[in-house]
């Protein structure tokens, strides 16, 4: 019985790939994205070798280029304060778009936007108007009718900073002062067993 059960289970499988194939499109039939479609240059829709080749050398170039931008010191290290100088670079690049984003939104030039160009906003513009107005509210923090450049940032700003890494705290029964446990030694032949 098992023998003839199999053999089904076998030839149902062999008989439905076909179809399971033909709901799902093939892999690689698919549109080139267009940050890889520059590379496409005969245009056959595929990237080859070459043009394969020729994507990984600009995206490592582009690569060279930014770390040379944060590389400000040019010893090839990018420092802890050279990362946080292109950290703060970066912040104030995503703050002077998000206050750009401002202006377009106050189409009177008021220094503030109102319920009704709140409203215009493109995404807002598709949610119901009492999501809209209740956003609105939250948005307006000090209840004058409209939302200040400095409201609308302080909203768009990250609310919570991360912990710095480092030891954890004591759990409760651990001593402030006690040093962490240490790791299980490495038995021999360095593998330690699962859990």
């Amino acid at each position: 019985m098992k023998p003839k059960f199999t053999l089904i289970l076998a030839a149902a499988a062999i008989f439905a790939m076909p179809a399971a194939k033909a709901d799902r499109p093939e892999l690689g039939i698919a549109e080139l994205p267009e940050f890889l479609a520059e590379f496409d240059v005969d245009g056959d829709g595929q990237l080859s070798e070459e043009e394969r080749q020729a994507a990984k050398e600009a995206r490592k170039a582009r690569i060279d280029e930014i770390r040379d931008r944060i590389d400000t010191d040019g010893d090839g290290e990018i420092s802890d304060e050279e990362r946080e100088a292109a950290r703060e670079a970066m912040r104030e690049r995503i703050e002077a778009k998000r206050s750009e984003r401002f202006a377009a939104a106050d189409t009177d030039d008021s220094g503030g936007i109102s319920a009704e160009e709140f409203a215009a906003i493109g995404p807002v513009s598709h949610l119901p108007e009492d999501v809209a107005a209740r956003i609105f509210d939250r948005l307006d923090s000090d209840d004058d009718g409209s939302i200040s450049e400095e409201e609308f940032l302080a909203h768009l700003r990250p609310r919570h900073v991360r912990p710095p890494v480092g030891p954890r705290p004591p759990r409760d029964g651990e001593g402030g002062d006690a040093e962490p446990p240490a790791p299980p030694a490495r038995p021999e032949g360095g593998v330690r067993p699962s859990r």
